[in-house]
């Protein structure tokens, strides 16, 4: 079968080759899926960029496909439609994963929009429900709005009955995109100042809980925007690794500052958040209010050209790559 590999290179960092590889068999536990489609992750891109030496690696985090194969013990239906995640590896055409890290794909979803869900709403629902423990009663600001992560979001909180839902993006192109998405409010931060939208939509109050993808140069004016007592779930940093933050603001409104991240969790922690997620949003996937949005497709031996495209951030909603 083959396999989308990143090949080290000393000068230029890893490039991604198709290459024939053994077809895996599925372990104790562990179910075979035949890859349809695949989506591209933006931390996937500097960890290629960055392999210089050594043995090839695999590429990819989610998919979705048809099971193909069963492992001892694994209890998943030959021939059903799933989605999924794994660590790596999952640009294949096909893959042996532990049945715990897949979910049935709803009917009326392409294997397009199948493949854009695993990572984005796994991250968001991580970062707002388990880790922000989001109300409905919060008000909610997403920022990099237009972003998978930002958008799975939204769809998520509105689907919890979150009242208050606030989308920000410096692109007033991006924004335009976004009505209908779940978001209650959006803020041109092009042509407004944050803290004088939030105060309008939320008088003598501030944001409950943020979920921040920015970091960088943000984090003044986002620390302004918190309400008394806020939750501020650190995601990305698009805006960069380095930034100040006030420790009398901090404490005067007794902020709680957490980071998430998947890079450091076993695969124990993994397979909890993927379950958790697809508890809580599997029952509502019926409902259109909830749907990736897919921005474009790349062919299989297209990879390296669909990251290439994620980094011009021209693109609204998930790159996906067809394997099938």
């Amino acid at each position: 079968m083959k396999a989308a590999l990143i090949i080290p290179h000393a000068e230029h960092g890893g490039r991604i080759e198709l290459r024939e590889v053994d077809k895996p068999q599925p372990q104790a536990g562990e179910v075979l899926v035949r890859i349809e489609a695949t989506a591209i992750n933006r931390g996937e891109i500097g960890p290629r960029k960055a392999h210089r030496s050594g043995e090839p690696r695999g590429s990819g985090v989610e998919f979705a496909g048809e099971v193909v194969g069963l492992g001892e013990g694994a209890k998943a239906t030959l021939g059903q439609a799933v989605m999924g995640h794994c660590v790596t590896g999952a640009n294949v055409q096909y893959l042996a994963v532990d049945q715990r890290l897949v979910m049935p794909k709803p009917a009326h979803w392409s294997w397009h929009e199948a493949a854009a869900f695993p990572n984005v709403y796994m991250t968001a629902h991580d970062a707002m429900v388990t880790n922000g423990r989001v109300s409905t009663e919060d008000v909610l600001l997403i920022n990099a709005a237009s972003s998978g992560v930002g958008m799975a979001a939204a769809q998520i909180a509105r689907a919890m009955g979150v009242r208050t839902i606030i989308g920000s993006s410096r692109s007033t192109q991006k924004l335009s995109e976004l009505s209908g998405l779940g978001f209650t409010h959006l803020v041109d931060l092009s042509r407004e100042k944050l803290t004088d939208r939030v105060q309008a939509i939320a008088p003598d109050h501030g944001v409950d809980l943020l979920l921040d993808s920015v970091g960088g140069g943000a984090i003044t004016e986002h620390m302004q925007a918190m309400a008394i007592k806020g939750r501020w779930v650190q995601i990305g940093r698009l805006g960069g690794m380095g930034g100040e933050i006030n420790l009398d603001d901090l404490a005067l409104k007794r902020l709680q500052l957490i980071g998430v991240t998947f890079r450091t969790r076993s695969m124990a922690e993994r397979i909890a958040c993927f379950q958790a997620m697809a508890r809580d949003l599997g029952p509502l996937l019926g409902n259109d209010h909830m749907r990736p949005l897919v921005s474009k497709v790349f062919a299989f031996d297209q990879i390296t050209e669909a990251q290439d495209h994620m980094v011009t951030n021209q693109h609204i909603g998930k790159i996906v790559i067809q394997v099938a």
